[in-house]
């Protein structure tokens, strides 16, 4: 007896069928059919079912990429990096304190000394020429100019005569001021804020690039793992009707030409499904490689579920654009570009103009061979100067100069805008293909589920006879070649939506900006 037990519905329904036409047609080489047929179908459960074997689903996968990939880590650091940069430009606005010393200063040599009657005399001499300054400054952003205070102490020691001498400043207190400079504080001011938004906005697209790359390779290896599956059928399928022929080839019911068509197609299916299992193969270890190998938490035995396509969206060009000219990290380079090439106008400008520089500075300051008069009984000390420099003759170079600053910021302008352009239509492009895809994925479920149900049931007439090995094959080719497609078109699916995500900075499904 034949053990239906393990066999669904519809598969019974076919067993069934076949039953009744064999009482029908009280033909032997019925049961002989049925029979194979009832190991076909037990065979393909049998392989098709295996619980212990490990699921990997898309959503894990993405998780892996935003943790584990090169891109993410390589995000993260670059993010960090231009944390630190801010932390260095913030610090560089507050006082900074210095300690500079030479201790000791000692010197022993045979050196000229000149004599009071003006002639030379080579004398050995053995010195020491110690200092120490204590020194603080702080910049001014709104000027530029930089305020210090100072504390320095100067020993001298002459061992050949035993004489020792001390210098020192007790305090200064002083600025630089330049005039008509170029002021790199204030700039940076402008710019440095801008840079770490963008920084902190390019993070985001970056982890948000992981999860496209990733979905990319996770249906690389469903696409591979599927045409593996469609070469095992065939092969399975091929193997059973081949036994079938034999015994038909047998009676007289089919010519050697039949038989060897369907041996053909067996030795197709099986160079199909070696080069299948490689290509799965390489897949899994694209993605395993992307992912990051020593951290994946599952093996090459996994298989990968198929992820459904999302409820519709509807999704408006101009929202999506308008999603894109806002959450886009180009929108903040834009930005910081212009102010670059603004920055570089106004460097120009101060470089090729008149120069200038006002220093001042009061202190306390006394030179004395006792230590304690220098900071018991200073004298004052006043120091003011202004230093200027005024181009009269440079043969163009300010005019070019200038002209050169301007020239760079239009274009800049220019490529701003043609990009701008470009992200715009790229934006509308892809809500278009998403919203056709779609469509598509309904529409290539229909069809492959059409030509699975025809499959069926011409494979189901062939080993009753109803139909010739060509029709068969044909039913068989145009079922692979419709879950192929239903696969690709799932895959381009999701490409398109998170391409849609990243263009955008948007998610749609649940009507968010995208932030990590």
């Amino acid at each position: 007896m034949m053990d239906m037990s393990s066999l669904n519905k519809k598969e019974t329904a076919i067993i069934t069928k076949a039953v009744c036409y064999l009482i029908q047609e009280k033909n032997k080489f019925l049961w002989i059919a049925i029979l194979f047929m009832t190991q076909a179908f037990q065979s393909a459960n049998g392989q098709n079912t295996n619980p212990l074997q490990p699921s990997i689903t898309l959503d894990q996968v993405l998780s892996m990429a935003r943790q584990n990939s090169f891109i993410a880590k390589d995000a993260s650091q670059q993010r960090e990096i231009a944390k630190q940069d801010y932390q260095i430009f913030k610090s560089s606005l507050k006082p900074a304190l210095f300690l500079d010393g030479r201790i000791p200063g000692y010197f022993s040599s045979s050196s000229a000394i000149t004599q009071p009657n003006g002639t030379i005399e080579f004398q050995r001499i053995a010195q020491n020429n110690a200092s120490i300054s204590l020194f603080a400054q702080q910049n001014i952003s709104l000027t530029g100019a930089r305020l210090f205070v100072q504390s320095d102490l100067q020993r001298f020691d002459d061992f050949t005569i035993n004489n020792r001498l001390y210098n020192g400043i007790p305090i200064r207190i002083g600025i630089s001021q330049p005039l008509f400079g170029f002021n790199q504080f204030k700039w940076s001011k402008k710019l440095a804020p801008v840079q770490l938004e963008e920084a902190e906005i390019q993070y985001a697209f970056d982890i948000e690039n992981t999860q496209y790359q990733a979905a990319f390779f996770y249906f690389q290896v469903l696409i591979s793992e599927e045409n593996r599956k469609i070469a095992e059928i065939n092969s399975r399928v091929n193997e059973n009707l081949i036994k079938i022929a034999n015994k038909r080839l047998e009676l007289g019911k089919i010519s050697e030409d039949e038989k060897l068509q369907l041996e053909i197609e067996l030795d197709n299916a099986k160079v199909n499904l070696r080069s299948s299992e490689f290509q799965l193969e390489a897949a899994k270890r694209r993605l395993w490689i992307f992912l990051g190998e020593q951290n994946l938490d599952f093996n090459f035995n996994s298989t990968f579920e198929i992820p459904f396509a999302m409820p519709k969206i509807m999704i408006s060009e101009q929202e999506a654009v308008d999603m894109a000219m806002e959450n886009r990290p180009e929108i903040i380079t834009f930005q910081r570009k212009k102010l670059e090439q603004e920055r570089n106008i106004a460097q120009t400008k101060a470089d090729t103009g008149p120069q200038a520089n006002l220093f001042a500075s009061f202190g306390m300051a006394r030179g004395s061979n006792n230590l304690e008069q220098i900071y018991s009984d200073p004298f004052t000390e006043q120091q003011l100067s202004l230093t200027f420099s005024l181009p009269i003759i440079d043969w163009g170079n300010k005019k070019s100069s200038r002209k050169k600053a301007d020239i760079l910021l239009e274009n800049t302008l220019a490529a701003i805008k043609q990009e701008s352009s470009e992200i715009q239509n790229n934006v509308r492009l892809k809500v278009q293909e998403f919203l056709m895809l779609q469509d598509a994925v309904e529409d290539q479920d229909a069809i492959r589920t059409i030509a699975d149900r025809r499959f069926n049931i011409a494979n189901e007439r062939y080993i009753l006879g109803a139909i010739s090995i060509t029709d068969f094959t044909l039913a068989q080719r145009e079922k692979d070649q419709t879950r192929r497609n239903y696969i690709q078109t799932l895959s381009n699916y999701w490409n398109s939506y998170y391409a849609l995500r990243l263009l955008t900075g948007y998610d749609f499904a649940n009507n968010q900006k995208i932030t990590y």
